[in-house]
């Protein structure tokens, strides 16, 4: 099957038959209204795609937010996942990887009390792309493709939530041109703070 068609049929799968793909993830993201949905194949991403947008930005190319699910090991800690990050970053060529830490992904409060959120590994890397997407480095160097010429720094931010066997990792990454990625941190934050996992008064 062609990695097209795939896509599409993996879309099918998730989204099930009223077309909706988050029940089996728990956690819905709200994006910017400006932003639109994906047409066609989406950025290559390692994990099954749920859902992903096209991002505006002032620079010289859109960005990409992209939520896709991947396996979930028994036991995995999100400080595992970012360990395992690190050590896959820092041995891509032509990566800067700028953080590497847990944080807490949509944690509420009532009445005061802090009810916490789902704990996610965080990076943050800057490497050759197209603003919304990384580029392959499978041949040692950045390589353009699909017809690409150009390649541009391209900043990545990545989250990944290990939730459980049913669900599997739920990551959501954000790309842009590296230098449009101040504009969009609001809209970054706005985003992890609309995830609610089920248990937490989420979209089930």
């Amino acid at each position: 099957m062609t990695r097209p068609l795939r896509y599409l049929a993996l879309a099918a799968l998730l989204a099930g038959c009223d077309g909706d793909p988050y029940p089996a993830t728990g956690l819905r993201p709200e994006v910017p209204a400006g932003w639109s949905r994906w047409r066609g194949e989406p950025p290559m991403v390692p994990g099954t795609v749920v859902d992903a947008w096209r991002v505006p930005t002032t620079g010289e190319a859109d960005g990409s937010l992209i939520v896709f699910r991947s396996p979930y090991l028994p036991r995995t800690t999100a400080a595992q996942l970012v360990e395992q990050r690190r050590f896959l970053l820092l041995n891509l060529p032509e990566t800067e990887l700028l953080d590497a830490r847990v944080i807490d992904v949509g944690g509420i409060d009532v009445g005061g009390i802090d009810l916490g959120g789902v704990a996610a590994a965080f990076v943050e890397l800057r490497a050759a792309g197209t603003g919304s997407a990384l580029a392959p480095t499978g041949l040692g160097r950045p390589v353009a493709t699909g017809g690409e010429t150009t390649l541009i720094p391209t900043r990545r931010l990545w989250v990944a939530m290990p939730l459980d066997a049913a669900r599997g990792t739920i990551e959501i990454v954000l790309h842009c041109p590296d230098g449009a990625i101040d504009r969009l941190r609001d809209a970054w934050a706005e985003i992890l703070g609309s995830l609610r996992p089920a248990e937490h008064g989420g979209n089930p």
